[in-house]
Parts: structure tokens; C-alpha cells; sequence
């Protein structure tokens, strides 16, 4: 039987498994992100990091490539991993050609978040007609707009950065250079920072629980909202599919996220005829994606 490796690198986390043709994922397992990459030549990172896992779980199992989704921008033709803010030394590397030098192999890249909204498409069985749009809001926010089952690249392969579109008069830093990011005040990282600050919590698993009435958390969940809407209102899509550690944390108010999207989004279309999917939760989500879009441009090349 032949396996795909899939690889889903995140802010956090990195997760490994190996799919097969029926999409089927076995030896799944994850490691923490600063373990991986801790050199200054994230290629050897990788490289060892495949190894390693390839020893332990697929001695006697045959790959036939490896696919990589990366927290990244990628370029056009899917060989480089642009720019990483999360992962100060993901920048400007050339991972498909470097890990084919070492391995041999097909290798596949994309950004994390296409493989995580592939695998809800898949899983959902939605029709890939028209516009489907995905947020994800974990570390960061991940965003993923598919037109006609493909994701929307651009002249540079640069789209669907929605956590760093600008916000008027904000001049907040942002990790990827740039200043008044979205992303700044509607992460993860925005909402461990407000734990840890306004209300001295280092665990915020229940922080919902606690804190939902909370006017800053209100307004966490509104900037939540406004970053959905901004592209709902432009787009129009068919499916508006939520995901993500944040909107996955115990008692996330979806209710109220969902009228206040509603509430945001022009006025009375689309915002009268919005359909919300959410995504299931698993950490093996994105490397069950990674492992379908390899058999996908695998069979692709056999055709």
C-alpha cells in the first residue's frame, strides 16, 4: 500500500501522519513548533524532522511524497515559502526544492489553511460550485477563499491574508512588518495576551466560561465578526465555513458571533441568506488535508 506524508506545520504545533490513497490516516502525531525549528537552516529542520518519523512509523511502508502545509505566504508556482511571521526563520526558503534533494521525493507545499479547508470540504461534502470562504482563528487568523474547488492564488501567490488587512487609525506592529493589522486584535495571540494582562489567567481554556459579558472580550468577539464580514460583503460566497483553536475553546458564543457577522455584512444581501458550517474539531484535520491534495495533484500528473 502507498502513503502520502502529511505535514502540517502551525504557529504552535507540527503534525505528521501518513494518508493513503483512500484517505485513510494512521500514525498521526505531533510535536511542539520551536522543536522542530531550532537552527538557522529550516530545510535541515525539516529534513530531520521527516527522518526521524519516517524511521519510527513507515520502515516497511511505501511513500510517495511528501506534503507540506506551511502558516505562510507561498509563491505562485508553489515551490517557496514566501514569508512565516510566526516562524522567524521560515522566510524566503526553498522548500520544494530543497526537500526534494534530500528525500527524493514529490513534494507538495500550500498554506496550512487550504489543506484545514480541503479537509472541511471534503468531510462536509460541499458543493465546490462558486465561492466558499474558510476562517480559522487560532494563533493567527487563517483565511482560505476556494472558487470552483480551487483556492483563489493571485498574481503572486499572495491572497486571503485577511489578518493583516489594515485598520483605520491603528498603529499597533504587526509580526509580519507592517502596522494596524486585523490580526492584532482578533488571534489568539490578542486574546492570550488579554488573559494574561486583564485578567492574570496563564490557562484561558475556560475563559469563555468566565469572562464572555466582559466588555473587552465583547469587543474581541466583535473584531472577530468584522474580520468575517469584510470578506463576506466583497465575496458573497456560498458557504461560510468557521474553525479553529478560538472558536473551538469551551462556551465560544456562536451564537452571538454569528448575529454579529450578520449584523456587520451589507445589508440585505448577503447578510440575509448566510449559511455557517463549522468545522470539526481535530488535530489531525490539516494533515488528513495535506494527505488530499497530494493524491489530488499526484493523479493529476498520472492523467
Amino acid at each position: 500500500m502507498s502513503f502520502v506524508l502529511g505535514i502540517d506545520i502551525g504557529g504552535t504545533n507540527v503534525r505528521l501522519g501518513l494518508i493513503s490513497k483512500a484517505y485513510v490516516l494512521s500514525d498521526f502525531t505531533q510535536l511542539k513548533m520551536t522543536s522542530v525549528f531550532k537552527s538557522a537552516c529550516p530545510i535541515d529542520d525539516l529534513s530531520n524532522m521527516i527522518i526521524d518519523y519516517l524511521k519510527t512509523h513507515a520502515v516497511d511502508k511505501h511513500i510517495v511524497a511528501i506534503s507540506l502545509g506551511f502558516p505562510s505566504t507561498i509563491d505562485k508556482d508553489a515551490k517557496v515559502v514566501l514569508s512565516t511571521p510566526n516562524i522567524p526563520t521560515l522566510q524566503n526558503i526553498p522548500v520544494v526544492a530543497g526537500l526534494t534533494q534530500k528525500f527524493n521525493l514529490l513534494i507538495f507545499i500550500s498554506r496550512d489553511v487550504n489543506f484545514l479547508m480541503l479537509f472541511d470540504i471534503y468531510e462536509q461534502g460541499l458543493n465546490t460550485e462558486g465561492v466558499l470562504l474558510g476562517f480559522y482563528f487560532g494563533t493567527g487568523i487563517g483565511n482560505a477563499i476556494f472558487i470552483d474547488g480551487k483556492p483563489l492564488k493571485g498574481k503572486n501567490g499572495i491572497t486571503a491574508e485577511l489578518g493583516h488587512i489594515p485598520m483605520i487609525g491603528d498603529q499597533t506592529p504587526c509580526a509580519c512588518g507592517n502596522v494596524g493589522c486585523l490580526e492584532n486584535h482578533a488571534s489568539g495571540r490578542y486574546l492570550m495576551n488579554l488573559a494574561q494582562t486583564e485578567f492574570k489567567e496563564k490557562d484561558i481554556s475556560d475563559f469563555f466560561t468566565l469572562h464572555v459579558k466582559n466588555s473587552k472580550v465583547m469587543s474581541f468577539i466583535e473584531n472577530v465578526a468584522i474580520a468575517v464580514a469584510l470578506e463576506v460583503s466583497i465575496l458573497d460566497p456560498e458557504y461560510i465555513i468557521l474553525g479553529g483553536g478560538i472558536l473551538q475553546m469551551r462556551d465560544f458564543p456562536k451564537n452571538l458571533l454569528e448575529a454579529r457577522i450578520k449584523d456587520r455584512t451589507r445589508k440585505p444581501l448577503p447578510s440575509k441568506t448566510l449559511e455557517f458550517i463549522y468545522a470539526s474539531v481535530g488535530q489531525e484535520n490539516g494533515v488528513i488535508g495535506a494527505g488530499l491534495y497530494a493524491w489530488e495533484q499526484l493523479l493529476k500528473l498520472k492523467g
